[in-house]
């Protein structure tokens, strides 16, 4: 098992498909809209709940997208949104970021970034992973912020580090997979193989 886990680590890429956000271009935003969409964004705006106009407005989400995230939000006023956002850019996320962040876990913006959001980022910094990579990491990777730190991430890690025996080569692994969710799928798998095989029978 732990002869798998070296290899994922260290060939994944060779197997696993990319999963960088899609391009905005191949996501379908440019079409126009449903004739009933439109009626309903242009005759209920008054009427639609805050989330989505959030969403449109200070995320550029496209009606379409703003409302089907909005499934996953409610609030009424801004400011624990503003505050995630203003946290993300201030940690070197572009707008682009972090639009792709909120689109593929809105749930985010629910946050509280020091709790939640800032521990990870602080552990994956100190190792020297520099704000742009740590960015391009987590946009590529969002379920990463939803790990426990000290349950997932930093066992996960210290696993790494050992089988791979340098710490610069695990830090190497994971901006090599940085925006491959199928790759940090198969790292778990593989660790979760290895840690119930090492268990005493």
């Amino acid at each position: 098992m732990f002869n798998c886990l070296y290899k994922t680590i260290l060939n994944g890429e060779k197997h696993i498909t990319s999963r960088y956000p899609t391009p905005v271009h191949k996501l379908g935003f440019l079409q126009k809209p449903s004739f009933s969409l439109k009626y309903y964004v242009s005759s209920t705006s008054s009427q639609q709940p805050f989330a989505v106009s959030y969403l449109i407005n200070s995320l550029g989400f496209t009606p379409e997208s703003a409302i089907s995230a909005s499934k996953y939000l409610h609030f009424e006023t801004p400011e624990k949104a503003d505050d995630v956002v203003k946290f993300l850019k201030n940690h070197g996320f572009s707008q682009t970021q972090i639009s792709n962040l909120v689109r593929r876990r809105p749930g985010l913006l629910k946050c509280n970034p020091e709790k939640t959001l800032l521990p990870k980022m602080e552990f994956f910094s100190s190792k020297g992973i520099p704000s742009p990579e740590l960015a391009k990491m987590f946009t590529g990777v969002p379920d990463l912020f939803r790990r426990s730190l000290e349950k997932q991430i930093i066992p996960s890690f210290d696993l790494f580090k050992s089988l791979l025996q340098s710490e610069d080569k695990t830090l190497q692994a994971l901006q090599r997979h940085s925006g491959l969710e199928n790759s940090i799928k198969d790292l778990y798998k593989c660790m979760g193989d290895a840690v119930f095989d090492s268990r005493p029978g």
